[in-house]
C-alpha cells in the first residue's frame, strides 16, 4: 500500500512495478498455501488418488497468472510511459516507499530465518535474501532514479 500511495504521488514507473511486484508476490503465497493445504488432504471416495497433485496445479497456476499479469502490465505501463512521460515531482516519497519495502524485506527474512533453519536448500535462500535485502542505500539511489 505504501508503494502505490507513493507511485500515485510521484509518477515513478519504478515505484509502480514494486507495487505490483509486492502484490503478485503476495497473491502468489495465496495461492501456493492454499495448494499446500489442499494436497495433504486424505483420498475420499470422490478422488481415489488423493489430492497430492494440487500443490503442482497451484504452482502451475501461479508460475502462468504471474507471467500474463506481469507482461500485460509491462506492456501496458511501458507504453503509456512512453506516450505520456511525465517528470516525477518529489523524491521524498520514493525514498520513503524504499525504506519501508527494505524494512519490509528484513522482517519476511527474519521470520523465514526460523522457520526455514531445518531445511538446508531454504537456509541458502535466506541468506542469499538477507545479503540483498540489507543493501539500503544502494537500492534506494536506483529506485529513486527510475
Amino acid at each position: 500500500m505504501i508503494k502505490l500511495l507513493a507511485w500515485s504521488m510521484t509518477g515513478s514507473h519504478s515505484l509502480f512495478a514494486e507495487a505490483i511486484h509486492s502484490l503478485a508476490d503476495t497473491i502468489n503465497q495465496l495461492i501456493l498455501a492454499y495448494g499446500i493445504h489442499k494436497s495433504s488432504q486424505k483420498a475420499n471416495v470422490e478422488h481415489p488418488y488423493g489430492y497430492a497433485n494440487m500443490r503442482h496445479v497451484a504452482s502451475l497456476i501461479s508460475g502462468v497468472g504471474i507471467f500474463c499479469v506481469g507482461a500485460g502490465l509491462s506492456f501496458y505501463h511501458g507504453i503509456t510511459g512512453l506516450i505520456g512521460m511525465e517528470p516525477i515531482e518529489s523524491l521524498y516519497w520514493v525514498s520513503i516507499a524504499t525504506h519501508f519495502d527494505q524494512i519490509d524485506n528484513i522482517i519476511r527474512v527474519y521470520f523465514c530465518w526460523f522457520e526455514c533453519l531445518s531445511h538446508a536448500f531454504f537456509l541458502v535462500i535466506s541468506l542469499i535474501t538477507l545479503c540483498t535485502a540489507t543493501e539500503l542505500e544502494l537500492h534506494l539511489i536506483y529506485n529513486c532514479i527510475g
